[in-house]
């Protein structure tokens, strides 16, 4: 019997993706000021010790796989196959994959949908799997999202009044023990043994039965239209910062590094940030060890001299972004490895900065700042750095955040950093709880 088709159809009136970024089905997105990728439902999903597991498993699966597309849609690297990634901070921990039934895309003034049959064969398996674990079975959700004529479009509006309070509880540094972390960097830096080092901390609360991932990932697209939203294996968040993009040879990569809260005064605070020597040093080790690990896959790349702001509602951020042509044959996986982890996630030198993390963060960081995002069939597409999020583990959720120290980082000013990041989630979590209380 033929292997039955992945179809790949244009959509004439666009779906209400607003609505679909909500549904209880979602198992994956990537979405950004109107544009992106929804998948619903699940057709495989496996968990992988590397990267290169991953993409040797994508790569068989897809292998004699019959795909059927719209011919409008012919060089549209976002409407081909592809499938959902999320990698950890540290190599050798679980990396995800999802490949989810249905794919709904918007991009410029095209719409898609691509499907995924019911009956499609069982994924491959691989031999690089962390010990003890399986890939997870093909899903027999065959998602009741359709037909292909939807409801027009629901226009986001602003973040509804939060008046739920949300209790949260430090997971291992506490405020006191944290600050004396970054003293002890700061120490290590003037001695020497440092150059920067990334910081992280977490938090975590309940996650209530009720409420699904989609909610609050609509109501992140809501709040930060500008950033990436994003949704992988229960991890989900709205990154600013995108490691790398490929599509028809052409990479990209936004480094972010050195911030300040708005307070109220955006543009001010702007202009502060960009004359701080302690951000632009921060700044600068960033852009030299993501333009240093493109330069070997790259046949061109153009850095810039100075970097940009960046306003978000949170924070404010310098911003560089890096482009060029790669080298024939490789995909953005390859590029993400080569790149990650970076010094805006790690810190310089990265073997040096690893240990200080191992020594004094106390904190599994799982796949908070490491590689999110999704590969297609030709081996393009988008990664960004999983900040500003959240992991779903059964009945809780821990929220992430960060901060970049170096020599003339001021303890308490890396914390409030740090409080202003992870004002993302937490405004969009109590912001689907509320909505969700109004029905």
């Amino acid at each position: 019997m033929p292997t039955p088709a992945i179809t790949i159809d244009s959509i004439n009136q666009p779906p209400g993706f607003f609505e679909l970024l909500g549904s209880p089905q979602l198992t994956a997105c990537w979405w950004r000021q109107g544009e992106g990728l929804i998948g619903l439902g699940q057709v495989a999903r496996l968990q992988a010790s590397s990267a290169a597991a991953i993409q040797e498993w994508w790569r068989a699966w897809l292998k004699d796989q019959p795909v059927v597309q719209d011919p409008q849609l012919q060089g549209n690297s976002w409407a081909e196959p592809l499938a959902f990634i999320s990698f950890p901070f540290r190599r050798g921990g679980v990396h995800e994959i999802v490949v989810p039934r249905q794919i709904w895309g918007s991009r410029g003034q095209q719409c898609w949908l691509t499907s995924l049959p019911a009956d499609q064969p069982d994924p491959p398996t691989t031999a690089a799997l962390p010990a003890g674990r399986q890939p997870a079975a093909a899903s027999d959700d065959h998602c009741s999202v359709g037909p292909i004529d939807c409801p027009t479009p629901t226009t986001p509006g602003s973040a509804p009044e939060i008046n739920r309070p949300i209790h949260y509880q430090p997971e291992g540094l506490g405020h006191e023990a944290w600050l004396q972390a970054v003293r002890q960097a700061i120490q290590a830096i003037a001695e020497g043994r440092l150059e920067k080092v990334v910081l992280a901390r977490a938090e975590s609360t309940d996650w209530p039965a009720q409420l699904s991932a989609g909610a609050v990932v609509q109501q992140l697209a809501t709040l930060y239209p500008t950033t990436w939203t994003f949704a992988v294996a229960g991890l989900i968040g709205a990154t600013p910062e995108l490691l790398v993009s490929l599509e028809h040879g052409r990479l990209s990569s936004r480094v972010l590094a050195g911030s300040i809260r708005p307070d109220g005064q955006a543009t001010r605070r702007g202009q502060l940030l960009a004359q701080s020597a302690k951000d632009q040093s921060e700044h600068r080790f960033a852009v030299a060890s993501v333009a240093a690990a493109l330069r070997p896959h790259a046949q061109t790349l153009t850095v810039p001299d100075q970097p940009a702001i960046l306003q978000l509602p949170n924070v404010i951020h310098l911003a560089s972004d890096l482009g060029g042509q790669a080298l024939p044959g490789r995909s953005v996986l390859d590029l993400g490895e080569a790149i990650h982890p970076s010094a805006a996630v790690c810190g310089t030198p990265v073997g040096a900065a690893l240990e200080f993390i191992d020594a004094s963060e106390q904190l599994d960081r799982g796949r908070y700042s490491g590689p999110v995002g999704w590969i297609n069939q030709s081996g393009d597409g988008q990664i960004g750095l999983a900040l500003r999020c959240g992991q779903i583990n059964d009945a809780t959720i821990r929220l992430f955040a960060g901060a970049g120290i170096v020599a003339d980082s001021d303890p308490e000013g890396e914390w409030d950093e740090t409080q202003a990041k992870l004002a993302a989630m937490k405004q969009a979590l109590a912001a689907a709880l509320d909505s969700q209380t109004d029905r």
